[in-house]
């Protein structure tokens, strides 16, 4: 907001009608008592100058430029989407130190630079210059903000913190695109269709309370705008008898990890694409609800099972025999763990922020969690008991990235790998590097490449156009699957991270290779699983072999400042935990509450019975008479389900429960 004195002094006189991204707000607190209204300032065709070259710097100026701003940043050194802006002539790069003076001709400035005095230089010079001037770093400073905008159509929303927290405030105007979307309004009819049922059917407040929640953390809106309206009635419907019937819940979690197995079994169990697919299915004999997750370093399947105490053993002999009946069991069996309900959420969540993985931290795992929850929920293997402790996960893994450093310091396992590979030869910078596998760890691999300064990099991939656009992105040379050979002739490192389920260099392979080369050294590094070395290769003349197991040594050195944060990972992994077992622990008291009101209801109606002959009321008089008894007895019934919901909470509704069903007789029925 800006005061009508701030707008008056800067000519913004047609702030009022103005595109909406470059909200202002005056927050100096000399100004604190004004008062401020909503203005939008018109920046389309004006200059706006930017002081920094980093992520936040970026950040801001595709705000400005979505305002219609001409943006010029000044930097010694640019972010690589900036760089990207600048070869699409949308803005001007000045690379560079600031300077005073830079300022000139500006009506808005940004100073977004990783050092606080060339940001308070800059804002000396813009307040003295009467320019609209935003300091990221210090709140207090700034005089306008850019804040998260939502449009559809004629509605435009601008989310903010007020200068406090734009990460914050990013992150709610993504949770808020999740749900105005145009399937939003027919999904809140759909569901107004139900209310009369629900009250009817659901007659305790917990109850209810319970259904909506579940449906909330569902993936009831999902399934809504993938597959319709049948399929989420159906995920709606489950909830709904599950809440009325009181079905207790079991969760399990059976897996095996870089902890427990050898990257030879781990390989055995590794699963994507198809077999995914067709595992997820075969699962649904043995759980009604199942997610499994596989990475490079675990295979976890979590389950809602149908019969909870076969139920590991059921799953650990379906992998067994699904993944590699080759295997003796016992060899099989002494690599999988198992954790039920509340440990295995706490697996879960620990995997998701990060702090269950090889490399601790690492941020790719966050996103594999996802990737496994929603292919589950598409195949319709996902329920609300999973869908809830999923989307805590998820939001637990969110808030360890953002709220701690447990993934700021590189410990990557493509990080690792370049570390491997320097500390075998050196300077890199000189070397030729050739990355096999364009996928996710490859784009991580060559961009730390960049990053350490090397200069050739070449890219290899099955599908051609992939690894062209891997090449261009990193400025690197794309080369054919057919010239591999050629390749690795060339090469000095080689980084492989395919997604093949057979090895990719064999000995005939690499000693044809190293022949050519005069046996010059060669480092192989493998982070794929499977892996994409023959283990054998590695004891070939001149051949340095690497493989995902090896990596733990090399990054060490970086993980100590991530060790700090675990605790602080714990702690929001507590709190998230607490919410959702509290959540299902009020699940076990609902048979309970509904049995307690069918024993009152049944001694209202015969009550009710015995003394209608003998009062001889008329109908309007016993429709009175019968309402008042029902609400005797939710009078009576409240106090006790307030007070098992607050104790179910805490863990600590068994006593109450106990005492419930002795007093009233209910473990009779």
């Amino acid at each position: 907001m800006l005061t009508r004195e701030d707008i008056e002094n800067r000519g913004c006189s047609e702030a009022s009608r103005a595109e909406p991204e470059a909200a202002l707000k005056s927050s100096s607190s000399a100004q604190s008592h004004s008062r401020y209204f909503p203005a939008f300032l018109d920046l389309r065709g004006r200059l706006a100058i930017v002081v920094g070259g980093g992520e936040v710097a970026f950040r801001k100026v595709e705000s400005l430029l979505a305002a219609g701003a001409k943006v010029r940043v000044i930097a010694p050194q640019m972010h690589r989407g900036l760089e990207l802006l600048e070869s699409r002539g949308e803005i001007e790069l000045c690379r560079g130190v600031y300077q005073p003076g830079d300022l000139t001709g500006a009506m808005v400035v940004v100073a977004a630079s990783s050092e606080t005095d060339v940001n308070r230089e800059v804002w000396g010079e813009a307040s003295e210059r009467n320019q609209l001037v935003n300091v990221v770093d210090v709140p207090e400073l700034c005089n306008f903000i850019v804040p998260s905008i939502i449009k559809r159509d004629e509605l435009t929303l601008a989310i903010s913190t007020g200068g406090l927290s734009p990460a914050l405030a990013k992150r709610m105007r993504q949770k808020l695109e999740e749900v105005l979307v145009p399937e939003y309004g027919p999904f809140l009819r759909m569901l107004g269709t139900l209310r009369t049922r629900v009250r009817q059917e659901l007659p305790l407040p917990v109850q209810r309370e319970a259904f909506w929640g579940e449906v909330v953390n569902s993936d009831a809106f999902d399934l809504f705008r993938r597959k319709g309206e049948a399929e989420c009635l159906q995920r709606i419907e489950d909830i709904f008898h599950r809440v009325r019937d009181g079905e207790p819940a079991v969760i399990i979690a059976v897996g095996l990890n870089h902890k427990v197995a050898p990257v030879e079994m781990r390989e055995r169990f590794a699963m994507s694409g198809d077999r995914l697919a067709e595992v997820l299915d075969a699962l649904g004999s043995i759980a009604r609800e199942r997610v499994v997750l596989s990475t490079c370093n675990r295979t976890e399947v979590y389950a809602v099972p149908q019969r909870p105490k076969q139920a590991a053993e059921e799953i650990k002999n379906f992998l067994h025999q699904q993944q590699c009946p080759d295997i003796d069991d016992a060899a099989v069996f002494s690599c999988l763990y198992v954790q039920r309900n509340g440990n295995a959420s706490r697996q879960l969540f620990g995997v998701a922020s990060g702090i269950d993985s090889m490399i601790l931290g690492e941020p790719q795992i966050l996103g594999q969690v996802r990737d496994a929850y929603e292919f589950a929920a598409e195949r319709g293997a996902v329920g609300p008991i999973l869908s809830g402790m999923f989307q805590r996960a998820l939001a637990a893994g969110k808030r360890a990235r953002t709220e701690t450093g447990i993934s700021r310091s590189a410990a990557s396992v493509s990080h690792a790998a370049v570390e491997l590979a320097k500390g075998v030869f050196g300077e890199i910078g000189a070397l030729t590097v050739l990355v096999v596998g364009a996928g996710e760890m490859g784009e991580l691999t060559a961009k730390n490449l960049v990053d350490n300064g090397v200069r050739r990099i070449l890219v290899v991939n099955r599908t051609r156009g992939r690894a062209e656009e891997l090449a261009a992105r990193f400025g690197g040379t794309a080369v054919g699957w057919e010239s591999m050979e050629e390749a690795l002739g060339a090469a000095d490192i080689v980084i492989t991270s395919t997604g093949s389920p057979d090895p990719v260099f064999d000995v005939p392979l690499l000693g044809c290779t190293m022949e050519a080369r005069d046996w010059r050294p060669l480092v192989l590094v493998d982070i794929a699983v499977p892996r994409d070395v023959e283990p054998a290769v590695g004891t070939m003349r001149g051949v340095h072999l690497y493989d995902i197991d090896d990596l733990q040594e090399v990054v060490q050195s970086n993980l100590k400042e991530r060790e700090k944060e675990v605790a602080k990972v714990q702690a929001i992994i507590d709190e998230e935990l607490t919410d959702f077992l509290g959540w299902m622990r009020c699940q076990d008291v609902i048979p309970t509450i509904v049995s307690l009101r069918e024993r009152l209801e049944a001694i209202r109606q015969a009550e009710l019975a015995k003394h209608k002959g003998r009062l001889s009321l008329g109908e309007k008089d016993t429709r009175a008479l019968d309402a008042m008894t029902q609400a005797i007895i939710n009078k009576i019934l409240h106090t006790p389900t307030v007070r098992l919901k607050a104790q179910a909470n805490d863990g600590a509704c068994g006593l109450y429960l106990d005492a419930l069903k002795e007093l009233f007789g209910l473990e009779e029925e």
